[in-house]
């Protein structure tokens, strides 16, 4: 909030751990979603699978596998057992979160992701936990890599251009 105001334009940022993941969570995760796919034009002339979306080194995952984890389970609520599930690999789409119904849509394979809120609902495709998987390059590496660009961190750091 007490960032500076960017000139308008396109940059490249360097985001703080808890801004990606909301990111990631909302602009990749929910895309993901096979019922979203289906019922959304725009979804489904964006995630096309193997259509190239970033740099090599993106890697998002969607695990609900991850033991002891709060949105984790070993089945999903179609009594599918729960996978680790690469959303973009190697800068790739390379898979949709699916139901029964949607992998049948699809011709995919299950993934685990039918959830339903309890019995009296029918399950949707939803992620478990969704993250993007931790890269080698040094936080230095990453800001020297872009010019322009902004650092986006959380209130309690700073915000910087450079």
């Amino acid at each position: 909030m007490k960032a500076k105001s960017l000139k308008s334009g396109r940059y490249e940022v360097v985001l703080d751990p808890s801004l990606a993941s909301c990111i990631i969570h909302e602009a990749v995760g929910h895309m993901s979603e096979g019922d979203e796919i289906l019922s959304n034009v725009d979804y489904k002339a964006r995630m096309v699978l193997n259509r190239k979306v970033g740099i090599e080194q993106l890697n998002i995952v969607d695990d609900g596998t991850i033991c002891n984890h709060i949105s984790s389970c070993k089945y999903d609520n179609e009594g599918v057992p729960t996978t680790k599930t690469y959303l973009i690999r190697n800068g790739h789409i390379s898979s949709h979160l699916h139901s029964r119904e949607t992998a049948g849509e699809f011709g995919a394979k299950l993934t685990g992701n039918a959830r339903a809120l309890d019995y009296n609902f029918p399950p949707l495709v939803r992620m478990w936990t969704t993250y993007l998987e931790p890269g080698d390059w040094t936080f230095e590496e990453m800001i020297g890599s872009i010019k322009p660009g902004s650092i986006c961190e959380n209130k309690e750091r700073r915000n910087a251009e450079f």
